[in-house]
This record gives C-alpha cells, structure tokens and sequence, in this order.
C-alpha cells in the first residue's frame, strides 16, 4: 500500500473535471492502490516457461482502400451544423490540456 496518494488523486480529479468529496478520496485512493498493488502481483508471475504468442492464427491484411462514399457521408455544413462553434469547417472546442499536460 502507499504507492498512489491522495495528492495524485485530486490531481486526477482536478484534469478530469470532477468534484470529489472527501470521502470519496480517501475511498478512491485505496481503491487505486489496491488495484496498482494487484497489477504489480501480476507482472511477479513466472512466465518464462510460456511461448510468447501474439496472434492465435498468421496476421492478415484487412485493411481497405479509404475510399468516400456519398451516400454514407455528411457535407462539411450537416456535419457541423450542430456544433456551437467552429471555425475554418473545424470544429472549436475549449482548451483541455496546458503546456505541461
């Protein structure tokens, strides 16, 4: 226990746009850790006895040529005809991440 703390919790939060309560910290913080701790007992396990296999069969190429279809397409102006705002045919939405991330 220890590895995920409160502070990393309302960091968390705070980048996710959400109002914990105290309590709520508290719990999500064990939970966090707890989850953590379970995902570090995993990586412990011996597995060199096990062939690394990636695929149950050969890798295929699937897939297809990017080619538009009108029919299942919207105009730039359907498509954004909703939006609240744009700008250039882009949609314009608010800022989530700073320079730091």
């Amino acid at each position: 226990m220890g590895k995920v703390t409160e502070e990393e919790i309302i960091k968390l939060a705070k980048l996710a746009k959400l109002e914990l309560k105290e309590a709520e910290i508290g719990k999500l913080t064990a939970d966090l850790d707890s989850i953590v701790d379970y995902i570090g007992a995993i990586g412990e396990v011996d597995t060199s006895h096990i062939k690394s296999k990636l695929w149950d069969r050969e890798p295929q190429n699937v897939s297809r040529e990017d080619v538009v279809n009108p029919l299942n397409s919207l105009s730039v102006e359907e498509a954004t005809s909703n939006a609240k705002n744009t700008k250039n045919n882009l949609f314009v939405v608010p800022k989530v991440l700073n320079k730091n991330g």
